[in-house]
């Protein structure tokens, strides 16, 4: 997941290549102020929601530890699943911003360079198996590891 989805929308980038766009004269961004702004715009959500997911990553097991009703298992299977969509939406959401950008008229570079804020976000925020062992660990202190 951390590498497929930027990956994937570099190469769907490199497909529009956008021809049909480049034959009627080309549209650069730098004629477009509205495009830069967006850009900006892209570039202030992005960083909240690295931001976020920091927040959501440090938060969000500790309140699902101290929620009760279910058993200590069920709440970690739980939480693991939440917090592993959450930090792969948000981290995805860096490279579909660069997707957009291109699409609206944005250099490829604009594009390489979310994809990469995405590729980087996932390094640091992905649910790493130890992390989520400690977790584990945390909801039931007698469960020895994965597969167990």
């Amino acid at each position: 997941m951390n590498v497929i989805i930027p990956v994937t929308i570099l190469v769907v980038a490199a497909l529009i290549n956008r021809n049909a766009v480049a034959e009627a004269g080309g549209i650069h961004w730098e004629d477009h102020p509205g495009v830069k702004t967006l850009f900006y715009i892209f570039l202030v959500i992005a960083a909240a929601d690295f931001i976020a997911a920091i927040i959501i990553r440090r938060r969000l097991p500790a309140a699902i530890v101290e929620a009760g009703g279910k058993t200590p298992l069920e709440r970690f299977e739980n939480s693991a699943v939440r917090l592993s969509i959450i930090m792969y939406s948000l981290n995805a959401s860096h490279a579909f911003y660069g997707l957009a950008l291109y699409i609206l008229g944005a250099d490829i570079e604009v594009l390489i360079l979310f994809a990469a804020v995405s590729m980087i976000g996932y390094q640091l925020l992905r649910p790493r198996s130890g992390y989520l062992d400690q977790l584990r660990k945390r909801f039931d202190p007698t469960a020895a590891g994965p597969g167990s």
